[in-house]
């Protein structure tokens, strides 16, 4: 099957930050497509990749500050979407509904056929959703597989998930799949920057 990582940043990301995690992903063998576009939507950038990337079969969005921590959790995560499932970081749209869990745009992967065979859903924020929460809603509502990754540690916790106050926040971990800084714009890049330089190692 053909994969590919992709991960959007704008103008306001410190370069290191883009070479920490494109060599990270290079490290762990993991096909990274990097894109600078200034001021594009998550969610419609998202529609964008996949739309036009025929030749793939799988595809794991990864927030810019966000890094894979494993190369067989990441082969395992894809062999899981391979079966049709959506695999993410478990989060929840605090602001909207803080009762309501789904596969998180900062690491998610997708199957491109079963994504087209549901109708397309699109990534982007509703009224009711945040980015990419529309996949987890069409995939449990049609009785396709969803697998959330829950977080294991967090070191300065921020939002809820449902029946969990405080889960997670700003340098995230999700066990051995994914580290996330969230908020790259601002602040101490170091705890990522030390993750890339370990999934490198």
């Amino acid at each position: 099957m053909n994969i590919k990582l992709f991960s959007l940043h704008w103008d306001n990301i410190a370069p290191e930050v883009v070479q920490a995690q494109r060599a990270a992903c290079a490290a762990l063998g993991a096909p990274l497509s990097q894109h600078r576009i200034d001021g594009l939507r998550h969610g419609e950038w998202i529609d964008w990749v996949l739309a036009r990337e025929d030749a793939l079969d799988l595809l794991l969005f990864i927030d810019i500050d966000c890094v894979p921590l494993s190369a067989e959790r990441l082969a395992q995560r894809f062999r899981q979407a391979a079966e049709g499932t959506l695999v993410g970081a478990e989060g929840a749209a605090n602001h909207l509904d803080p009762h309501r869990s789904y596969a998180g745009a900062w690491y998610v992967f997708i199957n491109r056929h079963v994504w087209r065979q549901l109708g397309r859903p699109s990534a982007k924020e509703t009224p009711y959703g945040d980015v990419c929460q529309l996949w987890t809603d069409t995939w449990r509502s049609r009785g396709v597989g969803v697998n959330l990754i829950p977080p294991t540690h967090c070191e300065l916790p921020k939002w809820n998930l449902p029946g969990r106050a405080l889960a997670y926040g700003t340098a995230t971990t999700y066990g051995d799949d994914c580290f996330h800084m969230f908020e790259a714009r601002s602040g101490n890049m170091e705890p990522f920057l030390r993750h890339c330089r370990q999934a490198a190692a």
